[in-house]
C-alpha cells in the first residue's frame, strides 16, 4: 500500500480550457511601458530560460529583468516585482480546480499523505493559487521548482518532497499531465501516473503535448506508468 501521493499541479489538479500565448505576457509589459515589438520581446524571452535565484528575487522576475536588459529597457526591481505578479494574477484567472480534484483530495486525506511539486517560476503566486483554490491545508509538502532551483524532470525535486515527508520513492505514486512529470518519477523511481484526459482541459503555460501515450508506450511495459483520464482513478492505485 502505498503512504503518500505527490501530484503536479497545473495541468494536473489546476486546469484550463484555454492557452495563454506570449503575447498576453508581452501586451501587460507593454502596459508598463515596455516599447519594442512583439516579435523582438518574443525573440529574446524564449532565447531565455529559468534559472535558479542570484539574488534574492524569484526566477521570473529575474527573467523578466534579463529580458528587459536586452531590449534596452529601464526598469528597477520594485518595478519587476509589480509587474510580475500582475502578469502571474492575469494568468491565474484562466485556472480552476479539477472538478474531481475536491472529493479525490477528501477521499485521501488520512489515507495518505500529499504533496504538490511544480514547476513555475514566481513561487509567490503559487501559494496565492493554492490559498485562493482553498487547497493549501490539503498538502503536507509543496515543492516548487523557482523556490528550490531545481525543476522537472529533475528528480532532486521529487527527492526533496519525499525527504520531507520521511518517506521512501517505494511508498509513492505522482501524478502529473506531461513528459516532464513522467520522466521525473521515474528518475526518481516513483511510480508514475499520466493524466491524459479526454477533454479539452490542460495547462495553459506549456506547448501542447500531443500523443504522450505513445510516446511512452515501452515506459508503459517497463515502468509500470499508469495512463488514467479522470483524476478520481487516482485513487485505485494507493
Amino acid at each position: 500500500m502505498k503512504r503518500a501521493v505527490l501530484f503536479d499541479l497545473i495541468g494536473t489538479l489546476l486546469v484550463a480550457k484555454t492557452t495563454r500565448p506570449l503575447s498576453s505576457l508581452y501586451e501587460i509589459l507593454a502596459k508598463y511601458g515596455l516599447t519594442s515589438s512583439c516579435e523582438e520581446f518574443t525573440t529574446k524571452w524564449e532565447a531565455d530560460k529559468s534559472l535558479p535565484s542570484q539574488n534574492n528575487h524569484t526566477p521570473f522576475e529575474e527573467r523578466i529583468a534579463r529580458v528587459a536588459d536586452k531590449l534596452r529597457w529601464k526598469i528597477d526591481w520594485k518595478q519587476i516585482e509589480v509587474i510580475a505578479n500582475d502578469i502571474c494574477d492575469e494568468a491565474a484567472t484562466v485556472l480552476s480546480v479539477d472538478v474531481e480534484a475536491p472529493n479525490l483530495i477528501k477521499r485521501l486525506k488520512g489515507k495518505v499523505k500529499l504533496g504538490i511539486v511544480t514547476n513555475y517560476d514566481h513561487p509567490p503566486a503559487i501559494y496565492k493559487l493554492l490559498s485562493n483554490t482553498k487547497l493549501i491545508d490539503d498538502f503536507s509538502v509543496v515543492k516548487i521548482s523557482g523556490e528550490i532551483g531545481i525543476w522537472k524532470p529533475d528528480p532532486r525535486i521529487i527527492y526533496a518532497a519525499i525527504e520531507e515527508m520521511s518517506l521512501k520513492a517505494s511508498d509513492c505514486i505522482f501524478v502529473g499531465d506531461s513528459s516532464d512529470d513522467v520522466e521525473a518519477a521515474i528518475s526518481a523511481e516513483i511510480d508514475p501516473i499520466l493524466i491524459s484526459r479526454n477533454s479539452d482541459l490542460l495547462d495553459p503555460f506549456r506547448n501542447l503535448e500531443k500523443d504522450l501515450e505513445s510516446k511512452y508506450s515501452n515506459l508503459i511495459k517497463m515502468h509500470g506508468l499508469q495512463i488514467i483520464r479522470e483524476l478520481r482513478e487516482v485513487e485505485k492505485f494507493i
